[in-house]
């Protein structure tokens, strides 16, 4: 991936002898929907990402944004200005702003992707192609990004983003996992989408720029690139992924936490998959509520969403009777259970006092903990019967004290379960102090860990080894009144919004909802990690915008065997089960 990164900062040195005497932009090709001009100055905000301007008749179009210059700017005048700007995804905004507002064009960006460019004037929805003008579509390409486009001029030529690029020791055109931030199986889907396309020209954000065999007469790029041997006009350039594309088998899912956030989202996209899906909801007005809303994003039930695919049973994590209600009438029926998600989370930030749950716990600690270990025992049957089964527990790195997340404010740290031990009443699991519900948080997740490792230990000694699965999704601040946050903002609205402002809008250092749950989804259903054992995944933040899920070691308290088997056994029976033998 050398060549990746090389390419990506300002302009290749065959590019550089035909650069004119008076700079940028330098033209690439003549084609009769338009010349196409790289413009040079890339922008360290866009990590190095090429730009480029489409002389047309109709207008000019500027590709993604270079680092505004008041030089590049005159050119482009010269060349008859920018009509419109097209922003293919998040990552290559730079300075759009400042163009928009130089030449007075809307700027073209997916709705997916629009926090990226605030005030962008034309938001793409959805997945279908766009037609910017005669002869210029957009074609949503999500995966990469949420929002990913790429944009297709004359039929010919492509303008591909982060989507895809020319690798030349592969003589193919690539994608990347490794460089995919949103959702690696969407990314392949969207490879798929552009096969039958007769391009000619591939022009990247980063990577590798390659023109395909030209038709006779047809002018070739100014810049000398060579085509690739063997080439012929009637072949086309084949995509060559860095990792196969998964085969989806339908499985049924179980999943708490689906009624809004990173849950929600998951649950839209499995159901795209055509997944089946139960989703605990804690009352009836809830359940029927999520029902509606994800059948109205499907369209209805459509084609392979028949109605037993999707049910909301009542399952109300903040009282254990409740949740044995609803295990209960899923073992009546009987039907085995192929992934169970254990995902619904509750913060009270700015709480002073705790609340309770129905049996008297600290509400934190009842639903991220205890109602989820009361639920996997109960299930577990259901589950061993699965087809492939796993389990996925969601985190969060702010578990580990050594982690960004987790330095802010007190610690996770359970001590010896003294607060725990003690039954209905306790404020903090370690006890001994009083009520911090940042520090409950925190420790409600550090027990997910522990919960995670100490069952997968018990099935695998027990001879059903399991894949389960804890994963952190990062921070993610929607922006909606809804999900994760709606309790804090309760207690400090203005705080919160602070908050958001800066840690999703200026530092962009969050995921989105959409993100998330494509992750969530991924680890749900997806092949590569029916494994059996315990593994940990967080998606880190690798700058702004840019974020990257990974294999990571749990803290160092998260790997306290001890810990966990006294937290297991405690749990277990705080909500009245016998814990599952070794």
């Amino acid at each position: 991936m050398l060549r990746f990164w090389r390419s990506a900062i300002g302009a290749t040195p065959e590019l550089l002898r035909h650069t004119p005497a008076e700079g940028f932009p330098a033209l690439l090709l003549s084609h009769p929907a338009g010349d196409v001009h790289y413009c040079g100055w890339t922008s360290r905000r866009s990590f190095g990402a090429s730009s480029y301007l489409v002389v047309r008749p109709e207008g000019n179009v500027l590709i993604d944004s270079p680092r505004f210059n008041g030089h590049l700017a005159r050119r482009l005048e010269a060349l008859g200005g920018v009509a419109a700007m097209l922003l293919t995804h998040r990552d290559d905004v730079a300075d759009h702003a400042c163009w928009a507002e130089r030449f007075g064009c809307p700027r073209w960006i997916h709705r997916a992707d629009a926090d990226a460019a605030p005030g962008a004037e034309q938001l793409v929805e959805g997945q279908a192609p766009v037609l910017l003008n005669p002869g210029l579509r957009l074609i949503p390409t999500p995966g990469h990004t949420a929002g990913s486009m790429v944009a297709l001029l004359g039929e010919q030529i492509l303008f591909s983003g982060d989507h895809l690029w020319w690798s030349p020791g592969q003589r193919a055109v690539v994608a990347s996992r490794t460089y995919c931030w949103w959702d690696w199986p969407s990314q392949v889907a969207s490879v798929e989408l552009l096969r039958d396309l007769d391009v000619r020209w591939l022009l990247p954000g980063h990577g590798d720029r390659h023109p395909f065999a030209p038709a006779p007469g047809e002018r070739r790029l100014t810049a000398p690139w060579p085509t690739a041997a063997g080439w012929r006009l009637a072949e086309r350039p084949y995509f060559q992924l860095q990792h196969p594309p998964p085969t989806t088998v339908p499985r049924r899912i179980l999943l708490t936490g689906g009624s809004s956030g990173i849950g929600f989202a998951a649950a839209r996209l499995l159901l795209e998959q055509g997944h089946g899906l139960i989703l605990p909801c804690r009352d009836a007005v809830t359940a029927e509520a999520t029902v509606a809303r994800l059948r109205a994003a499907l369209g209805g039930a459509g084609p392979g969403l028949p109605e037993p695919a999707l049910s909301a049973p009542v399952a109300d994590l903040a009282d254990l009777s409740s949740v044995e209600r609803c295990a209960d009438a899923l073992l009546e029926h009987g039907e085995p259970i192929d992934t169970l998600v254990l995902n619904a989370g509750l913060q009270d930030s700015g709480a002073k006092q705790p609340r309770r749950s129905a049996q008297g716990y600290e509400l934190t600690i009842a639903v991220n903990h205890l109602a989820h270990q009361a639920l996997a025992l109960r299930l577990l049957p259901l589950v061993e019967a699965g087809q492939a089964p796993r389990l996925v527990v969601t985190a969060s790195e702010v578990h580990d004290p050594t982690t960004p997340g987790g330095r802010v404010g007190p610690p996770a740290g359970l001590g010896d379960l003294e607060g725990l031990r003690s039954g209905p009443g306790f404020e903090m699991v370690a006890g001994g102090v009083a009520f911090q519900a940042d520090k409950a948080y925190k420790d409600s997740k550090l027990c997910n860990m522990l919960f995670a490792r100490a069952l997968e230990r018990r099935l695998r000694q027990r001879g059903r080894p399991l894949p389960v699965l804890a994963w952190s999704p990062g921070l993610v601040i929607p922006r909606h009144n809804g999900g994760f946050f709606r309790s804090s903002r309760r207690h400090n609205e203005l705080g919160q919004r602070l908050f958001a402002l800066v840690a999703r809008d200026l530092l962009r250092v969050t995921a989105s909802p959409a993100q998330a749950g494509a992750l969530l989804a991924r680890l749900a259903t997806d092949a590569e990690e029916g494994a059996p054992g315990f593994r940990y995944r967080c998606n880190q933040v690798l700058g702004p915008g840019r974020l990257r899920e990974a294999l990571v070691e749990p803290s160092a308290e998260a790997c306290d065997d001890a810990l966990a088997e006294r937290l297991w056994t405690i749990s277990a029976d705080l909500v009245g089960l016998p814990p599952l033998p070794l």
